[in-house]
């Protein structure tokens, strides 16, 4: 067992705690790295999950795909890899063709629209705080679609909703 700090929501120093845990064996995707000392800056969303002890020396980091940064006042018109992770902020609107597993962190006005699958299950909204919705647009209408989970903070007058396609064609422009 080591001592580790965790946090259960979103917040300031006050939500943190220290926890007794057990270190797990490092999984598939994931190494274990001896380190005699270490330092922590300001937590960023960034998709994986770290696990640090202050009685051993071990750390354990999974091995985590790119964050695709979507911000800005234009629409976003973007595909993104199956098991990368999305942070869309601002009043722009944004097109996001998925194409597996995704986390998304979504702040500010914008609405943001998912695209590319009938099951969205496997997307996991972690942050969503703003006026801005959250709309997922099945590739086809007539099939059996699930929804995006919601794993952390839902704050803000916007919703998770799903969409349909005639808005996504109004937003892009004519060619």
């Amino acid at each position: 067992m080591s001592r580790s700090i965790k946090f259960a929501k979103a917040g300031g120093p006050e939500v943190l705690e220290f926890v007794e845990v057990q270190v797990p064996a490092p999984g598939p995707n994931e190494v274990r790295i001896k380190s005699r000392r270490s330092a922590s800056t300001a937590p960023k969303p960034c998709g994986g999950s770290t696990t640090t002890s202050s009685k051993s020396s071990f750390r354990q980091v999974s091995a985590m795909r790119p964050q695709a940064q979507i911000d800005g006042t234009a629409l976003s018109d973007v595909t993104i890899a199956s098991g990368d992770s999305i942070h869309k902020d601002g009043p722009g609107d944004a097109i996001v063709n998925l194409k597996g597993p995704t986390k998304i962190w979504k702040n500010g006005s914008g609405k943001l629209y998912l695209i590319g699958m009938n099951d969205y299950s496997v997307v996991d909204i972690t942050i969503k705080d703003g006026e801005g919705n959250i709309l997922w647009v099945p590739v086809d209408p007539e099939k059996f679609s699930a929804g995006p989970v919601i794993s952390g903070t839902f704050n803000g007058p916007g919703k998770l909703m799903q969409g349909v396609w005639r808005d996504v064609a109004a937003l892009r422009p004519k060619n």
